[in-house]
């Protein structure tokens, strides 16, 4: 049986699982499986299977990028040659050449590897429009076009944009304060940009939904603002306070997106991990086809929720929510979806970093395969940060 390959980043590691059979001799250290009308783990055969890991210590440099280099990569190619240990990466894209880029955030920086993983470029440094020396500050979230890296610096509290050299294009700054909320902070942490140019960013502060911004920072508005949401508790003791008790206590807001991917026709995939999560898993028992608790969300230009979700059970990830896991390693409740990724056909994967798992559905809602878990062993995962395709494969 011929399997597909999967790679994940992890915290120091590029876990990398390549194209091939499962073998007698081949391990597959966590179990496959999806759902069926009732909520029972039904096992399948390994839809990926490990091969090795890559320690990027070890990755070897391109001599020169295609159509040459900067100075300033030139520049950091010696200066980082054969000490390129990630700092707590943070986002992971892999363009139309499929070469990938790491968002190294906690050695603010940069690396852009070709197909094979060697490193082409280290984005670091760069001097600005004001022809200011300038760098990033905890970059998170990436987005690549066919000519253009665009970088949610979020210690800046800016997007930055790159050309494939790495060499500085521009800045995409903060909107203007008077079109943002009161004591609002900026703080991107995912960025995608859709084939009109429009720039959809994600800042972990806000929770009025998406920002839709121009390329000089003009703000168009918000996109797919998230439904308020209660505890039981609250609904229980809101109906004992009277008016004035209701007007003196916390003032609910809609919680706030955690990442974001967009699809070749410009559907915009959010996801949320900060929805409360007795109303998460009431909406999963529940089978709702609604998007009002999903921690995933597939919005139109408008901002209007047209996930499909005609499955068993919606894509929201884990299922069978109860309880599993020895004493360093117990875990329960719905999924915490970090980031989903999507294929050209539709298929799309999210990932679960409560649970190490990843959740692969069709453009139905159905779900294909989970697999994944914590552990030590080649191709279990400590902590699981990010997701994308290469081609068939996952990264």
């Amino acid at each position: 049986m011929k399997h597909r390959t999967f790679k994940t980043l992890l915290m120091v590691t590029l876990l990398v699982l390549m194209l091939g059979s499962v073998t007698a001799g081949a391990i597959v250290p966590y179990t496959t499986y999806t759902y069926g009308v009732n909520p029972w783990i039904q096992e399948s055969p390994a839809a990926y299977v490990p091969l090795k890991v890559i320690n990027p210590a070890t990755l070897k440099y391109s001599l020169t990028p295609e159509g040459g280099a900067s100075d300033n990569a030139k520049i950091k190619y010696a200066e980082t040659f054969g000490t390129l240990n990630l700092a707590s990466p943070e986002d992971i894209f892999v363009d139309d050449l499929n070469h990938v880029y790491i968002s190294d955030t906690g050695n603010n920086r940069i690396i852009v590897t070709d197909e094979e993983y060697n490193v082409r470029l280290v984005i670091s440094s760069f001097t600005n429009n004001y022809g200011v020396p300038d760098s990033l500050n905890q970059p998170y979230g990436l987005f690549v076009t066919e000519s253009e890296i665009f970088v949610a610096d979020k210690g800046n509290s800016r997007v930055v944009v790159f050309d494939k050299l790495g060499n500085f294009v521009t800045i995409v700054p903060e909107p203007a304060s008077e079109v943002m909320p009161d004591n609002h902070v900026y703080s991107p942490v995912a960025v995608a940009v859709d084939s009109a140019g429009r720039i959809y960013v994600v800042s972990s502060t806000t929770n009025y939904g998406v920002l839709s911004l121009n390329r000089d920072g003009t703000f168009n508005g918000f996109v797919g603002a998230q439904k308020v949401t209660y505890s039981a508790f609250d609904y229980f003791w809101r109906m004992f306070q009277t008016a004035e008790q209701i007007a003196a206590s916390e003032q609910y807001v809609p919680t706030e997106y955690n990442n974001i991917a967009i699809d070749q026709d410009d559907f915009v995939f959010v996801t949320t991990a900060s929805i409360e999560e007795d109303s998460v898993a009431g909406a999963i028992r529940g089978k709702s086809k609604a998007a009002d608790y999903m921690t995933v969300k597939k919005l139109n230009p408008k901002g209007s929720d047209v996930m499909n979700r005609n499955g068993f059970w919606p894509p929201a990830g884990e299922v069978d929510m109860n309880p599993i896991g020895g004493a360093s390693v117990k875990v329960s409740g719905p999924s915490t979806v970090v980031d989903v990724a999507i294929t050209e056909n539709g298929t799309w994967s999210l990932i679960d970093s409560k649970r190490s798992k990843v959740f692969t559905y069709d453009a139905n809602g159905n779900m294909l395969y989970a697999f994944g878990d914590f552990g030590d062993q080649l191709g279990n995962i400590q902590t699981l940060d990010a997701i994308d395709y290469q081609g068939t494969n996952i990264l």
